[in-house]
């Protein structure tokens, strides 16, 4: 009998160690490979991702007006942070007064000796932050108390869950006596972000770094942790156009098919202006390290920074025309919204445009929801984006136009005296009793050039009047009216490919004006697609008054393409990544582009031009340069203009100039051109 028992276990243990066998077997033949790749697989750590970097915007001469900057910070934890909020102090003494039956002097006193050595490293923190930050102990506290807040909107959010599981508004906690909320709030000290969370106290000085690690890194509940930040040194100056970061990522989808550009949680993008536009290119790809097995190296995909963005403008000349406009001994209407356009007619690059007022891009996210309900509208690029009459500085194209349709001739005068004319615009000087027929006489008369000289209303009207409605507007349009005229992006110029990528009308925003009856914006933006102009309206664009509306950005132009001699080229704000500059010659004839330039070289250098009191001896005159310009006036909005340029040895600079409830050219917009000038030739762009 035992001997069968023994033969029964020795099979079972041969047919276990059979089964045994088979399976190493399988293991060692079937899914040795993948076995092995899994056992070398242990162990090794996991990918790891490169933060990307984001390209620089500079300015033509590569000054940084917005770059990505390492900033070192103190970080502590809220346990030493609460230190400083009287609530937490409160409510604990709360809670042990009502366990121990003792007061609240005495509970307080109980927790500060509990937190004795707490509250002196709080101390020595405090002391040292102020030491090592450019900012003062107020402003660390403060940063402390903002923190405090926050947490204590979570103690109260959660105080409210558990003691209100089943309540639909917070109102029901806020109805209980503050005794017992604060009560209630102190028992809420179990939050991950109580316990585990750094919070950012002060940035340290770069040059101070080196002792505040020497200093506090030995301390559990203190750090230094250093990350990018994006910085704009120049603070207000041209905010409209370089624009800034923000985490909200408004072109997320741009990048949602690439895993290393989509953007992470709490990632920036550009929010506004060029931060926002050239996205595609200030966008950097992030890298990317694998770890494969132990004996290999890690197989890393390099990081692809960002591009830099270059802008034409100058921000030395653009800071010193925003003060420009600021200072009452150099501008006495400072206390008035004025803007300006500066523009290279060389090459048509904009070296300065200056909106009204502006903002504080490095505090811009915090200051988001004040600027956008300023009534001003900081965050409006007015040079660009805000219509205007453009009085008599529209008088020069009247005049071209009037000349190349054969409509006046080139000695031709148009009486300008009294009584005027029923139902047609007075000029200002019949105002005065007087007229320009009397102040020309014996140099012409009234003709087209000594018209632009005396700013005449009644030549203009006449002439615009005579031409048809549809030549009126041809002329303007392709001198720059009524259409978007900034230089467009060339997105092919771009690192990577993107998809969704944005279209060729990705710009900073622009107002393409109104040239024709009524206020409807057409569709398209080819001429065949502008609305009509009225044949009793066109006397009225002939000053530059009636339903006509300019931007300033395409007044300067207008003035730039004259000093070419009558050539368009559509002005260029991003100097390496704009397409191909589009040249349109205006077809003007040599005769009628030197009478142009006559009146406009008489209205400053010539007796009885409308800014010739106004340069008149000022040191521009004793420079080797040639002064042109054109005051302008309007009503209804009023306000005051001047455009005009400068042809020196080596450049030829063309500006518009406006002054928003300004009452006369003359008086209010030439001083300020003069100004202007001045300001120009500092920065050595006449020499």
């Amino acid at each position: 009998m035992y001997e069968g028992r023994i033969k029964f276990i020795v099979a079972v243990f041969i047919f276990l160690l059979c089964i045994t066998a088979a399976r190493l077997v399988n293991l060692q033949l079937v899914h040795c490979e993948a076995t092995r790749d899994q056992i070398s697989r242990t162990g090794v750590k996991s990918a790891r991702v490169l933060p990307t970097v984001r390209g620089s915007i500079t300015d033509r001469f590569g000054e940084k007006l917005a770059v990505d900057s390492p900033v070192f910070q103190l970080m502590i934890r809220y346990e030493l942070s609460r230190l400083l909020d009287e609530r937490f102090w409160l409510a604990n003494a709360i809670v042990r007064s009502e366990d121990k039956g003792i007061g609240l002097e005495e509970a307080r006193e109980y927790w500060e000796n509990q937190l004795a050595s707490d509250i002196e490293l709080l101390d020595t923190i405090l002391e040292y932050a102020e030491k090592f930050s450019p900012a003062s102990l107020e402003e660390i506290k403060q940063e402390i108390s903002q923190i405090n807040d926050r947490m204590w909107r979570l103690r109260r959010y959660f105080a409210w869950r558990r003691n209100f599981p089943n309540s639909s508004s917070i109102s029901d906690f806020d109805s209980l006596p503050q005794r017992e909320r604060l009560a209630k709030e102190a028992f809420v000290n179990d939050l991950w972000e109580m316990k585990n969370k750094w919070f950012a106290v002060a940035d340290i000085s770069q040059d101070k770094i080196y002792h505040a690690q020497n200093t506090l890194s030995s301390n559990p509940e203190v750090k230094i942790s250093t990350r990018g930040r994006r910085k704009y040194p120049y603070g207000k100056t041209a905010s409209q156009i370089i624009g800034w970061v923000n985490p909200s990522q408004p072109d997320k989808e741009l990048f949602k098919n690439d895993e290393l550009i989509r953007y992470k949680e709490k990632e920036v993008a550009g929010f506004a202006g060029t931060e926002r536009i050239c996205e595609p290119f200030l966008r950097g790809r992030r890298g990317k390290i694998v770890y494969t097995k132990r004996d290999r190296p890690p197989k890393e995909k390099a990081r692809e920074f960002g591009d830099n963005v270059r802008l034409t403008l100058d921000i030395k000349l653009q800071e010193k025309i925003e003060k420009l406009l600021k200072d009452p001994l150099r501008n006495p209407n400072s206390d008035k919204i004025c803007n300006a356009v500066v523009i290279d007619a060389r090459n048509s690059e904009i070296l300065a445009a200056v909106s009204q007022p502006g903002f504080n891009l490095q505090n811009a996210r915090q200051n988001y929801n004040q600027i956008i309900s300023d009534p001003n509208k900081p965050s409006v690029n007015k040079a660009f984006e805000k219509l205007y009459p453009p009085g008599s500085t529209i008088k020069p194209l009247i005049l071209a136009a009037a000349l190349e349709e054969g409509e006046v001739g080139i000695d031709e005068t148009i009486s300008c005296s009294l009584p005027a004319d029923e139902n047609w615009p007075r000029c200002w000087l019949q105002r005065l009793g007087s007229c320009h027929d009397y102040q020309f006489e014996g140099e012409g008369g009234n003709n087209g050039r000594n018209a632009i000289r005396g700013s005449c209303n009644v030549y203009f009207t006449k002439a615009a009047h005579r031409l048809e409605p549809r030549k009126l507007q041809k002329h303007l349009f392709a001198a720059g009216f009524g259409r978007e005229i900034l230089c467009p992006i060339d997105f092919s110029l771009v690192g990577w490919k993107v998809e969704n990528m944005p279209s060729e009308d990705r710009n900073l925003p622009e107002s393409r004006g109104i040239i024709w009856s009524g206020y409807n914006t057409p569709e398209g933006t080819s001429f065949e697609g502008i609305p009509p102009l009225s044949n009793g309206e066109k006397r009225w664009f002939g000053m530059g008054q009636g339903n006509l509306r300019v931007s300033l950005l395409q007044i300067a132009n207008l003035y730039a393409s004259i000093a070419r001699g009558g050539v368009f080229e559509r002005p260029v704000i991003y100097s390496n990544i704009s397409e191909p500059l589009r040249k349109q010659d205006l077809g003007w004839s040599e005769a009628t582009v030197k009478n142009v330039e006559k009146g406009l070289w008489m209205v400053v250098n010539k007796i009885h031009g409308t800014a010739y009191k106004q340069f008149k001896g000022s040191e521009l005159m004793e420079l080797d340069v040639e002064i042109y310009g054109k005051t302008g006036s309007t009503q209804n909005p009023e306000n005051a203009l001047f455009a005009g340029y400068i042809e020196a040895e080596n450049s030829t600079v063309a500006i518009a100039v406006i002054v928003e409830g300004g009452q006369s050219g003359a008086r209010d917009g030439a001083p300020l051109g003069r100004e202007l000038f001045k300001v120009i030739e500092e920065c050595g762009y006449f020499d």
